[in-house]
């Protein structure tokens, strides 16, 4: 009888191993977030943080010189196209720093509101 138990526990064992070492090698397999998923992110904070810290309502009324200074901040090895536009699609505002033929261009946009009038940015962004 004792060596049914003992035999047992070592398919018990051996289970276990094989699916600790499974699980874990799962794991460690796992790609690591591409470039891509990163500057579409990065774009979408742009146009976030313009939005939440006024910049953007400002340009609205005129006054785009609080928004360039957040522009100038943007990382200097991303190269980037951001547009502005109206409820009809005409062109409100647009700011580039144009570097290189991009590889690959990643477009955020975002939809606001600055009292009763609608805006789209796009944010179009790729590496150097």
């Amino acid at each position: 009888m004792k060596g049914i138990v003992v035999t047992l526990d070592a398919m018990v064992a051996m289970v276990i191993a094989i699916f600790v070492i499974t699980a874990t090698m799962q794991l460690l397999s796992k790609p690591p977030a591409s470039q891509d998923d990163y500057l579409y992110k990065y774009s979408l904070d742009v146009l976030t943080v313009a939005t939440k810290d006024g910049s953007l309502a400002a340009g609205f009324n005129g006054n785009w010189t609080k928004f360039q200074g957040l522009t100038d901040r943007i990382d200097s090895k991303i190269c980037y196209n951001i547009t502005v536009f109206d409820k009809h699609g005409s062109l409100a505002y647009n700011r580039t720093r144009a570097c290189g033929n991009p590889q690959q261009v990643i477009v955020a946009k975002r939809v606001l509101t600055n009292r009763s009038r609608v805006f789209t940015s796009v944010m179009e962004a790729w590496y150097k």
